[in-house]
């Protein structure tokens, strides 16, 4: 069961066994594993991964522009407060 949805929720984004590797910190040979039902994670290791994907799946950025930057003087946060020269 947990081979199949993590191949699928792992396709469903495009991403090769590889990348998935690379994204959990874990061997290839670990993702092949798993997917060829050799071996299988704990429970609670199989919910995290696939949570994971699932977010990672369902996340959209807000917006595609970039996050404005301004520049900020202390003046203009404090202008009550004179320079000390």
């Amino acid at each position: 069961m947990f081979a199949e949805q993590l191949k699928q929720a792992r396709t469903a984004l495009g991403m090769t066994q590889q990348a998935l590797s690379d994204w959990l910190e874990v061997p290839k040979r670990t993702i092949q594993d798993w997917e060829g039902e050799k071996r299988t994670p704990p429970a609670y290791v199989q919910k995290l991964i696939l949570n994971a994907l699932s977010v990672e799946a369902n996340w959209k950025p807000a917006s595609t522009e970039p996050i404005p930057t301004y520049e900020v003087h202390t003046a203009d946060l404090f202008p009550d407060q004179k320079k000390h020269e």
